[in-house]
């Protein structure tokens, strides 16, 4: 019998899950690029040793990769591959041929520049060919071999033909005659495929009938050679420093070379995955210097490429930025890779938070909304910074789908901070970009344009007005009078038109701030969300660089937004990383500023070119439509209220699918929820308080349709930011 004793069973009335909080992780989306600037590697890398026979340069020499890098062929330079020659050798001229002599050679010929002494005397040799004929054949013909004359060879092609060649007799020799060859390798190909003897036809210099018979044998030929020779004198009769007694009797093809120190750059023709190829004229490629055109016959390259890394499929963790500016997988941090420039902006800002990033293989519509697929498939990611301005194809679908994926079925909060294209330049008149007809009729020569879906006279279009290629972005003329709602007339012959046109009307709005704020406001007007903000201005210096798109902000604002507290307004905080922001506040009035503000732009103000801009009104586009209601137009109060929305929400998902409706759950449930609002309410930090004031489980039911269904009743006090304050001073 066992000893007398006391056992206690610890039970738990109401289980409490406790998940870890959500993340709310900002990930950039962009494409990355890797580049090579040869200006400034150039002291680091070899370049390359070109030469004219080459008709393309390899990009392999300057750390391109086939097949991972693709050539951003869309930009120009100095993204597209530009090419920079040092060490340059130059074409100078052509000479004939030179004969041999004890002291060197002397050529002759007509050259672009006279070459100098210290030049070099290219020298290629013409491969050659040994006939010997049967000395017979030369008695019974009384032929005496002359340089000059024309020799026919028939030789058995094995299939009871015979291969004919012409050769010209360049030398005799004791043993022969020596023989050009016609074509490459033509008389070593036919020495090595047939036997003597052979058919043997002599057109003779001197004139006569030609010398027919079979006879002879050939040789092996002589070797390619190409040397260099130094020049002793100048025209006319150019000598070289050395003999050449190694050519024998050759025929040489001669040019004469020049150094030129200095760098040129060298345009490009055309580029593919691997190689350029430099632009020619007249066959060659071609530099200045001193206003002589000299044709490059060699030189050591550089090329400068930029191309987008088309390998990189996954979302990528980023903690720091590295030492020496190069991330691992989204390349340098540089204005040839925004990418990289965004992440750096966003770490600026993030107080050591992960920042994810998104690398795209293109920088195209297709390749943007192509991302969503795995932006939406991703738990932990809560705002995205696509790097683009275009709002109907890029922004509007991101918007879109924050919003979808907000929706109770998924209930994966989402936002966008996008970015807006810089201040305009020209107002909208008649139909807005993306919304145009194609009816315009109008006739190459004549000023009239009619448009039986305009309506010229309702839009208020006037004189002076520019009539825009939609096509093209060409103005093709300038309104000078409307004639009709449907009809107007040009100050001149509309350039380049068909018969039907595609176009807009604008007006030049570049010294009118207030009709640029219109126009800003117009922009966005469509886009009302509380899931969107739109950050202006579009222009910045951003981690030093200047003329640095807007997105790079939007990447400083995300980075601030994943760094601190859901409920911490965005209001009067510096954005590091951003130098500088151009066209706000030192162009706008604090009136139009605020203007932008109430009509949805997160606007970016800055005191001073060199303090840190910051945001006087931290709304989201959802204000368009839902002014002051801080649950779709305050930033922090969205961002909060997803917060809260998403850990009460984890605190729940343990419990889907896996526990039966029992009173149990419902215990269990309201328990885990009231945890959660406890936890919430004690988070208090100085000046911001908590993430949530108070908040309680009012009811936990089945609900009466659907048996497996529970309904919980959760209400909510989230902290709202302090706008305006009134103070009444009364005066005893």
């Amino acid at each position: 019998m066992p000893r007398p004793s006391v056992q206690i069973f610890q039970q738990v009335l109401n289980t409490t899950v406790v998940p870890a909080d959500p993340e709310q992780a900002t990930c950039i989306v962009g494409p990355a690029y890797a580049y090579f600037d040869a200006e400034s590697e150039w002291s680091s890398n070899a370049g390359y040793q070109w030469d004219d026979s080459e008709a393309t340069i390899p990009l392999s020499p300057f750390n391109f990769v086939a097949g991972t890098h693709e050539l951003d062929e869309d930009s120009s330079s100095p993204y597209f591959p530009s090419i920079r020659m040092s060490s340059i050798k130059v074409l100078r001229g052509s000479a004939a041929d030179g004969d041999v002599a004890a002291d060197g050679i002397t050529v002759s010929g007509t050259f672009s520049a006279s070459p100098a002494v210290g030049n070099r005397l290219s020298i290629k040799g013409t491969k050659i060919q040994q006939l010997v004929l049967d000395p017979d054949f030369l008695l019974q013909n009384n032929y005496t071999p002359a340089v000059g004359d024309m020799v026919t060879i028939g030789l058995p092609d094995g299939n009871g033909g015979v291969v004919n060649t012409i050769h010209r007799v360049f030398a005799t020799t004791s043993e022969g005659l020596m023989l050009e060859d016609d074509a490459p390798a033509t008389l070593a190909a036919l020495a090595a495929a047939v036997a003597t003897p052979f058919n043997v036809s002599i057109q003779k210099r001197s004139g006569g009938a030609p010398l027919v018979g079979v006879a002879g044998t050939l040789k092996a030929p002589a070797a390619d050679f190409s040397e260099e020779v130094v020049v002793r004198t100048t025209l006319p009769g150019i000598q070289v420093a050395a003999p050449i007694k190694t050519l024998g009797n050759n025929n040489l093809a001669i040019k004469v070379l020049a150094d030129v120190s200095e760098v040129a750059t060298v345009a490009v023709a055309s580029a593919n995955a691997g190689a350029v190829t430099p632009a020619k004229t007249n066959g060659k490629v071609q530099i200045t210097v001193d206003g002589v055109v000299l044709n490059v016959e060699s030189a050591l390259v550089h090329v400068s490429w930029r191309g987008v890394i088309n390998n990189l499929p996954d979302i990528y963790d980023i903690g720091f930025i590295p030492e020496n500016a190069i991330f691992e997988n989204i390349g340098r941090v540089n204005p040839r890779n925004p990418l990289g420039v965004a992440v750096a902006c966003a770490l600026s800002n993030s107080g050591g938070t992960l920042i994810k990033a998104l690398p795209l293989s293109a920088d195209t519509t297709a390749a943007y909304v192509g991302a969503l697929r795995k932006l939406n498939s991703a738990d932990d990611i809560y705002c995205i910074v696509p790097l683009s301005t275009d709002i109907s194809g890029v922004i509007a679908p991101y918007k879109a789908a924050a919003e979808a994926m907000s929706l109770p079925e998924k209930s994966r909060f989402r936002i966008v901070v996008a970015a807006s294209s810089g201040v305009p330049e020209a107002a909208f008149v008649g139909p807005t970009l993306g919304q145009e007809t194609e009816t315009g009729k109008t006739t190459a020569g004549q000023t009239g344009l009619e448009d039986v879906n305009a309506s010229f006279v309702t839009d208020g279009v006037v004189a002076g007005d520019k009539i825009v290629n939609s096509a093209t972005g060409a103005v093709v003329g300038i309104v000078a009078t409307v004639v009709s709602e449907v009809g107007i007339t040009a100050e001149g012959a509309i350039a380049g038109t068909t018969e039907v046109l595609k176009y807009t009307i604008q007006r030049d709005i570049s010294g009118n701030t207030s009709a640029q704020v219109d126009e800003l406001k117009a922009r966005i007007k469509s886009l009302a969300s509380k899931r969107l903000i739109m950050v202006y201005p579009g222009s910045c210096v951003a981690m030093g660089y200047s003329n640095q798109p807007g997105s790079m902000a939007a990447a400083a604002l995300g980075g601030l937004l994943a760094g601190t507290p859901s409920h911490r307004p965005a209001n009067q905080v510096g954005l590091a990383g951003i130098n500088q922001i151009f066209d706000s506040n030192l162009t706008f009035s604090d009136d139009e500023i605020d203007e932008l503000g109430d009509n949805g732009y997160f606007v970016l103000v800055q005191d001073s070119i060199s303090s840190a801009p910051y945001t006087v009104h931290q709304v989201t586009t959802g204000q368009i439509s839902m002014p002051g209601v801080q649950e779709f137009s305050e930033l922090s109060v969205v961002t909060n209220f997803d917060f809260v929305s998403s850990t009460l929400k984890k605190r729940l998902d343990p419990y889907v699918g896996v526990w039966n409706v029992t009173p149990t759950a419902l215990s269990s449930i309201q328990s885990s929820l009231e945890g959660g609002i406890d936890d919430l309410r004690t988070r208090s930090l100085p000046r911001i308080g908590a993430p949530l004031i108070s908040g309680a489980v009012l009811s936990v039911q089945k609900n009466a349709a659907d048996s497996g269904r529970l309904d919980v009743s959760v209400q909510v006090e989230i902290p709202k930011v302090l706008n305006k304050l009134v103070v009444y001073l009364t005066s005893i």
